[in-house]
């Protein structure tokens, strides 16, 4: 979720213009792993269109 937020606020880093309008196109959440011994992994798919324009 902070990383949406991120992409969707406009920023230039190293000569490339983020424009704001990042869209998700897809969002996931997979089953939890169980790696033994207690531990699991929780993973989320997302895949977003984010537009940009070298300056």
């Amino acid at each position: 979720m902070a990383i949406t937020e991120l992409v969707e606020t406009p920023d230039e880093v190293d000569g490339i213009r983020f424009q704001r309008g990042a869209q998700l196109v897809l969002d996931r959440s997979m089953t939890p792993e169980d790696l033994g011994g207690g531990i699991r992994v929780f993973r989320r798919l997302r895949d977003m269109m984010i537009p940009y324009t070298p300056t």
